[in-house]
């Protein structure tokens, strides 16, 4: 895995080229914008609109409706059960663990960083963001829901509901789907090819199987886990890009900024991060409502 994951990003480095600039001070530029980013995430709650509740409101009807299915698909899988799909199993587990979640992301980031890559460093940011929100939304879940895993054999709806410690009542959702989910999302968006979305959604939807042959989550698990992540990526591209262009119109005179010059004894050319006082009533975007641009 580390293997490919080395290799994954020479290749991605290799599309850019540039000279390496201070990199405390893109660091800390970039923390700006992560800040800037979950500042217009949360903003924009304030202006929700019908039409923004029907990705989260489909995922929840796609949820209930996998429920229907959870002893059927375990039983298939557990039929299914060979040395290659092992071997498969074995390797695409790895897309939702600690390595994906953690290492990618940041090796993404430090090769961006290594070689003046905005785009690159952009997308490792953009990863961690996704992770950090999805992860919270994923664990907070599982502690409250308490269902118990496949392995248990205590069927699809026995509950241990505030569970904090026991890891076999936490099956709902996945995490490991919810991580290979967020980072696909984000991967496919800013490849800027069309054939980046079938290829790295089934990298993420061999993750989700896996942990269905491996017997530690149902079906709808793994759907939930897939559209937290899923829905939590596309929130924070969204953010991200409204951020930007924000930026980019105070540049040119024509908006107002998240940023202002603030601190005298911050080091000369960094900006601080000041919030207006209305900025979390006013932002507005439409967090789920985001469009494909193929």
């Amino acid at each position: 895995m580390r293997k490919i994951i080395i290799t994954f990003i020479i290749l991605i480095s290799g599309a850019f080229a540039g000279q390496a600039k201070d990199p405390a001070k893109v660091i800390w530029n970039d923390c700006k914008a992560a800040y800037g980013d979950f500042g217009e995430l949360f903003g924009s709650y304030s202006k929700l609109r019908f039409n923004d509740f029907y990705l989260p409101l489909g995922a929840t009807a796609a949820t209930l409706l996998a429920t229907t299915q959870d002893d059927a698909v375990r039983d298939f899988a557990r039929r299914n059960q060979t040395r290659t799909w092992q071997n498969i199993t074995d390797i695409s587990n790895n897309g939702g663990e600690l390595l994906a979640a953690a290492i990618l992301p940041g090796a993404l980031y430090a090769a961006g960083l290594a070689i003046d890559s905005k785009e690159l460093r952009d997308v490792g940011r953009i990863s961690y963001e996704s992770i950090l929100l999805s992860g919270v939304i994923t664990t907070s879940i599982k502690m409250i829901v308490g269902r118990a895993r496949p392995y248990n054999n205590l069927g699809t709806r026995h509950f241990k509901m505030f569970n904090v410690k026991v890891d076999k009542f936490m099956s709902f959702p996945s995490g490991h789907t919810t991580v290979a989910f967020a980072l696909a999302t984000v991967f496919a968006d800013r490849a800027g090819s069309v054939w980046a979305y079938p290829v790295f959604y089934t990298l993420a939807l061999s993750t989700a199987y896996a942990r269905i042959y491996k017997d530690k989550h149902w079906l709808s698990d793994v759907v939930g886990g897939a559209a937290i992540g899923t829905l939590s990526s596309l929130a924070l591209l969204h953010a991200n890009d409204s951020r930007e262009k924000k930026d980019a119109d105070n540049a040119a005179g024509t908006g107002d900024s998240f940023y202002q010059q603030s601190n005298s004894s911050a080091p000369a050319n960094i900006v601080l991060p000041v919030v207006p006082n209305n900025y979390f009533y006013s932002a507005s975007i439409p967090i789920f409502s985001y469009t494909y641009s193929w």
